[in-house]
């Protein structure tokens, strides 16, 4: 599991997610992600998941939370290279409509 964090500027952050994203690696994960947003000037993150090769729905708990918090924040969560079988979970589970303008394929 490799989590990528790049602090674009103070308002801006990039988190890449590579490999699995179920219950056994999302709780690591978790744990960064929030750290990272929970700083008063994040106001925008960028997951890039190219390298997510399959996610259940601890992923999908992930992003609904990370969307969430940012949605808290007045701020903005944007979804980059989410595989298809990611997309799939994601509209089985209605969240595509929730999510809508976040998921950028």
């Amino acid at each position: 599991m490799a989590v990528v964090l790049r602090d674009q500027d103070s308002q801006r952050v990039v988190i890449e997610i590579q490999d699995v994203l179920d219950m056994h690696t999302v709780p690591h994960i978790r744990k960064q992600i929030l750290k990272v947003i929970k700083k008063k000037n994040v106001r925008q993150v960028d997951i890039l998941a190219q390298g997510v090769t399959s996610m259940d729905t601890a992923g999908v708990a992930l992003i609904l939370e990370t969307w969430r918090t940012m949605e808290k924040k007045s701020g903005v969560l944007k979804l980059r290279g989410l595989n298809e079988g990611a997309l799939q979970i994601i509209r089985l589970a209605r969240l595509n409509d929730v999510l809508g303008d976040s998921i950028d394929q």
